[in-house]
């Protein structure tokens, strides 16, 4: 997931290891879950809340916790 922010959304610099909210066995059943991302700036949380990332080619919505 890491990965895949920096390159398909503008660039934008994580910190640290994106994880999961729910369990993997909760996931196995489901067609969507939610991730945890920080952001190296404040600059790149703003950005990622106003613009949507991309994972898997997938465009994703971002919301501030």
């Amino acid at each position: 997931i890491k990965t895949e922010i920096s390159t398909f959304s503008n660039g934008l610099q994580t910190v640290g290891k994106p994880y999961w909210l729910t369990s993997k066995q909760k996931r196995e059943n489901q067609l969507a879950g939610s991730v945890a991302v920080a952001f190296r700036t404040e600059k790149d949380r703003r950005l990622a809340i106003s613009q949507r990332l991309y994972i898997a080619g997938v465009s994703c919505r971002v919301e501030n916790l």
